[in-house]
């Protein structure tokens, strides 16, 4: 007998994987050719439109967001010309190089200084100055980048005359800066002047629906035919995993399956697929164990059973609520998922971890 639902799935499956392996499904979706939401693409089309506005982009290592940087240059472009990119990596600056990185020199500012340099600041000049990591800035720097973020004004190294530039700030962090101001670590003025529009991108595990198109947008971008089998059989290894080091892990991934499959002389990639990353756990998954109403049950029963004093509700109210968010910061995988579960903004529910002690 005949599987006509096999064949059926079968053939559904192969058109689905045609249609996203083609290059001008992947173009009107993603005309820049980073996959991102619609609502981010719609949020960029704007801000490049809007060049005075700062834009602060957050989302952990390796999800993209230097990427990200690029599809908003891409969009800012002025009569077929690129404009200018300056992408400063913060984490790798220190006391020594900072200012020259950053301002520039003069010639003999300092020892090895044998020429001149614009720094970054005049090089971003007219386009976007990208501070990569801005978290790793230590104060020192923070207040001189605040100055330049004021006013546009600046100096460089070894020498008086003051410089302006006009660009465009785009910050990138992998950690809550309003956490590193409360601690100290971070100048509240830089954070206000820098944070503007706020852009976050989620990790690849709270991306699952686009895993399809972020995969064949891969072997697009490399120039590489895949059959339809293998790009699904690789799509489905893919999906339902923990991804800690998100795109950037698994493009690598892709890169080391391509590798082995060449050195083998083999076109079936998937064969070479061999990522056995941390499943994801499911929603029964995450119920396991002691649950909100099990936390419930034991506050009221340390605040009541036994209890010879009058009860003070306040108290045991807050005790409930510090209960019920410290279960759901370590049952999600995000604070947005912290902040969608239990309604909360992101100013309230700092408010209340800090309050709680849960920071």
């Amino acid at each position: 007998m005949i599987d006509f639902s096999h064949t059926i799935n079968t053939t559904i499956k192969n058109t689905i994987a045609s249609t996203l392996l083609e290059t001008d499904y992947l173009l009107n979706k993603y005309p820049n050719g980073v996959v991102i939401s619609k609502e981010i693409q719609n949020l960029c089309t704007g801000l490049s439109k809007h060049i005075e506005i700062p834009v602060l982009i957050s989302g952990e290592t390796g999800t993209g967001k230097g990427y990200l940087v690029q599809y908003l240059s891409n969009l800012r472009r002025e009569n077929n010309k690129q404009l200018p990119v300056v992408s400063v990596n913060c984490a790798l600056l220190n006391n020594d190089v900072a200012q020259s990185t950053i301002f520039g020199h003069c010639k003999g500012a300092f020892t090895g200084a044998q020429s001149s340099s614009i720094g970054a600041v005049g090089e971003s000049d007219g386009g976007i100055f990208f501070l990569d990591e801005v978290h790793c800035l230590n104060i020192d720097n923070q207040r001189k980048l605040l100055r330049l973020l004021d006013n546009g004004s600046y100096t460089r190294v070894g020498e008086s005359l003051e410089r302006k530039a006009n660009f465009q700030v785009i910050s990138a962090s992998n950690i809550n800066l309003e956490e590193a101001v409360s601690r100290g670590e971070f100048i509240l003025d830089l954070y206000m002047r820098i944070k503007g529009v706020e852009i976050d991108i989620l990790p690849l595990h709270l991306r699952q629906d686009e895993i399809d198109d972020i995969v064949a947008s891969y072997f697009r971008a490399k120039g590489i035919d895949v059959k339809n089998e293998d790009y699904l059989s690789i799509v489905e290894k893919c999906k339902g995993k923990v991804w800690p080091g998100n795109i950037r892990q698994l493009f690598y991934e892709l890169d080391s399956m391509r590798f082995k499959a060449s050195i083998n002389e083999s076109d079936n990639l998937d064969s070479f697929f061999c990522f056995n990353g941390e499943l994801l756990s499911n929603e029964s998954d995450r119920s396991n164990g002691t649950g909100s109403v099990e936390y419930l049950e034991l506050a009221i029963e340390e605040h009541l059973c036994g209890r010879q004093t009058p009860l003070m509700l306040e108290r045991v109210m807050e005790s409930i609520e510090a209960m019920i968010i410290k279960y759901t910061i370590q049952h999600t995988y995000s604070i947005q998922e912290v902040m969608d579960k239990l309604y909360l903004s992101r100013g309230k529910l700092d408010f209340k971890r800090r309050k709680y002690n849960l920071m």
